[in-house]
């Protein structure tokens, strides 16, 4: 156009701005937005202006599309909407939330579109009190039923803020209820592992009339997985199936993992065989199931037969065999996938794929391997650090994995969970009680991370190794929650080991208070009495056991 010698004017600059926002091509809007300023274009159209301020939103360049909004002579709503929603989505919530303000500061009402962005915004920042002033103004406003993408965002903002009870009371009084409303609230139950709600909602909307869509039954799908509810997912593929909604290769796979998560896995099998194309994710599902559920070799042989097939291997399925190696010690099979890693490029480049290659390494006791990686890696993260110390403890090094612990905190690494598991779990093995209450006490104070029933057990299974009973008692007194076999059952280990009757019984007095069904706790106890020679007080144990279970004597067996 301009070779012919024509001069582009606004509407021609809105359409070439338009797409260097579809492309992201930020460089040449740059160029366009020069020429528009040359021609002193800005300062009297504010069309011109919003296109321009949407592009560089688009390429996700908010400083230069901030800096090209203050070009602007004056705003109209479509201006601050056009910012405001590129803060939200960039995940700039308190920025977007501040917009808002200054908007309403210059004499304009935030309308539909303001408030749907603004929603976004607090959801980002799960601000739900900034959320329920919104809704208070979306009511006053009369916008509340007139618009369901503004209904919906309402919701999806108390979902991503926890307050699944607020999301069901603005369901609960739209006046027109559609399928999408529903999708949100079902999402929010799954994002919140309450997969037994999820499915409760999805048979609340059918009584109320309103088809289930794809994304309703993807939703249905994963919460049925979560629950081990496989008789409800076969109920749902059955519907699914008469709809024709399992060509769909979204549904295919959320099936597969479903049936994958439920350890149906010939189910599985199944539905991957009816795929007219063979997707990478379909076989991901199922390699991730078998992993899930411990059967490692199979995710292997799996792994196998998908490439056999001809399906490619990504980034996520090299992941999970990754996995499934370490696991199952098979270092050469680890090593191949190793070597693929190179071969594709994403060494160095994908860091939770050399983490998982750290993890394989660590796990099949290829220390001097492991330590060579995290050497080569350009990134440190503390969970490659975490997978190494953890190694460290399982083979008895000990020194090594606090060194390990101290060298990731010199580079400015703090420790998490696992650390802490993996340091436990080290000075347990090793005697080393002082230096893990140390540890302990440090570490959940400096950088508050919340101890679980993993790491109560593991220091009460580090003082109870040590005969310190005392202090392992008062760790329990102070639990929130002493209501978990697995601490009891380690307690009498250590008692046990030492003799300690006292102790012991406590502790078996606790577990089958939690299982009377418990076996272990048992043969534990009718243990120590036998070793202490208190034969008497031994029959009484098995007399209760037989009491309780409905089994066959083990008197031979203690």
């Amino acid at each position: 156009m301009q070779e012919e010698g024509l001069f582009p004017n606004a509407v021609t600059f809105c359409s070439i701005l338009k797409a260097c926002g579809s492309i992201r091509a930020v460089d040449k809007g740059e160029e366009v937005h020069n020429e528009i300023a040359e021609q002193g274009l800005l300062q009297h159209n504010l069309v011109l202006g919003n296109a321009l301020v949407d592009m560089y939103v688009k390429c996700g360049s908010l400083p230069k599309a901030y800096h090209a909004f203050k070009e602007l002579g004056i705003h109209d709503a479509v201006s601050w909407n056009t910012l405001i929603a590129g803060f939200a989505h960039q995940g700039q919530g308190y920025d977007a939330l501040t917009c808002v303000e200054r908007m309403q500061c210059e004499g304009l009402f935030p309308n539909a579109v303001t408030f749907i962005c603004a929603l976004k915004a607090c959801a980002n920042v799960c601000s739900i009190s900034a959320g329920a002033q919104i809704h208070l103004k979306i009511s006053s406003q009369g916008l509340f039923d007139s618009d369901v993408l503004l209904s919906n965002a309402l919701m999806d903002m108390y979902v991503n803020c926890g307050a699944l009870l607020e999301a069901e009371r603005v369901l609960k009084s739209l006046n027109v209820q559609n399928t999408s409303s529903w999708n949100v609230l079902i999402s929010g139950y799954i994002q919140q592992n309450k997969g037994y709600d999820a499915l409760n909602c999805y048979k609340r909307m059918q009584i109320g009339a309103l088809p289930p869509d794809v994304v309703t039954y993807l939703g249905a799908l994963k919460a049925c997985g979560n629950i081990n509810a496989v008789d409800e997912g076969k109920h749902i593929h059955n519907e699914m199936s008469i709809k024709g909604f399992t060509k769909d290769v979204r549904v295919a796979t959320a099936l597969i993992d479903m049936y994958a998560k439920c350890g149906a896995f010939m189910r599985a099998w199944q539905v991957l065989e009816e795929l007219c194309i063979w997707d990478v994710a379909s076989w991901n599902a199922l390699i991730a199931g078998y992993t899930r559920k411990g059967l490692h070799e199979e995710a292997i042989h799996c792994f196998d037969i998908m490439q056999k097939k001809g399906v490619l291997p990504d980034e996520v399925t090299l992941t999970c065999i990754l996995k499934a190696c370490g696991n199952a010690g098979a270092i050469a099979r680890g090593e191949q996938v190793h070597q693929n890693v190179v071969q594709k490029g994403w060494f160095k480049q994908n860091q939770i794929l050399c983490t998982g290659l750290l993890n394989m390494y660590a796990k099949c006791g290829a220390l001097a391997k492991a330590e060579q990686l995290l050497d080569e890696l350009p990134f440190h993260d503390v969970i490659s650090f975490s997978a190494l110390t953890a190694a460290y403890a399982q083979q008895g090094l000990s020194h090594k994995a606090l060194n390990c612990i101290k060298h990731m905190q010199n580079i400015g690494l703090p420790p998490n969970a696992i650390t802490l598991s993996s340091m436990l779990y080290a000075c347990s093995h090793s005697g080393l009680v002082d230096e893990g209450q140390t540890y302990f006490t440090n570490l959940t104070s400096r950088f508050g991370i919340m101890a679980d029933l993993e790491h109560c057990t593991c220091i009460v299974d580090l003082l109870g190794r040590a005969g310190y009973f005392s202090e392992a008692i008062l760790m329990l007194q102070r639990m929130p929650s002493s209501e978990f076999l697995s601490i009891w059952s380690t307690l009498m280990g250590s008692s046990r080991k030492w003799g300690n009757i006292a102790v012991g019984r406590w502790a078996f007095d606790h577990a089958i208070q939690i299982d009377k069904n418990n076996t272990g706790a048992y043969i534990c106890m009718a243990s120590m009495y036998l070793a202490a020679g208190m034969h008497s007080d031994a029959k009484a144990i098995e007399r209760m056991r037989l009491r309780n279970i409905n089994c066959d004597p083990i008197s031979h067996t203690v």
